[in-house]
């Protein structure tokens, strides 16, 4: 069963602008099309001005069972996860919800980092870039 992008956002209440609107781009944008990749881009964009302005926040909290149950995921009403394999995300989708989510909470402008990655790759990947993992 999929989960509507527009539910996702509504139920996870806790998401911040940059992730609400990044996840839009990417997980709005149709694949293979010169508008997902500008999407992405615009994505990429949003990401690191918010890491030039220095203002990422790392909220990291140990409690709990960091293996199975981390609080840094099941904080959400709809887990990234869940999101991910109820709508068949590809790798690179995938990746960028899990570490967008959870940079506040986890690892801050590393996680950002890791989203901007994954979205590296899945624009190289969309224009045909035999390298693209590189």
């Amino acid at each position: 069963m999929s989960i509507k992008l527009q539910t996702f956002l509504e139920a996870n209440e806790d998401l911040n602008s940059l992730q609400r609107e990044t996840i839009a781009l990417v997980l709005g944008a149709s694949p293979k099309t010169s508008y997902s990749v500008r999407a992405l881009e615009r994505a990429q964009a949003m990401i690191q001005k918010s890491l030039d302005s220095g203002s990422v926040v790392n909220n990291f909290n140990t409690e709990g069972d960091m293996v199975n149950r981390p609080n840094h995921y099941t904080r959400f009403e709809i887990e990234p996860t869940y999101m991910a394999m109820s709508n068949d995300l590809n790798w690179c989708e995938g990746n960028f919800l899990k570490y967008i989510c959870r940079y506040p909470y986890k690892n801050g402008a590393e996680d950002l980092r890791k989203a901007m990655r994954y979205l590296e790759m899945y624009i190289k990947y969309l224009q045909g870039d035999t390298e693209w993992s590189l």
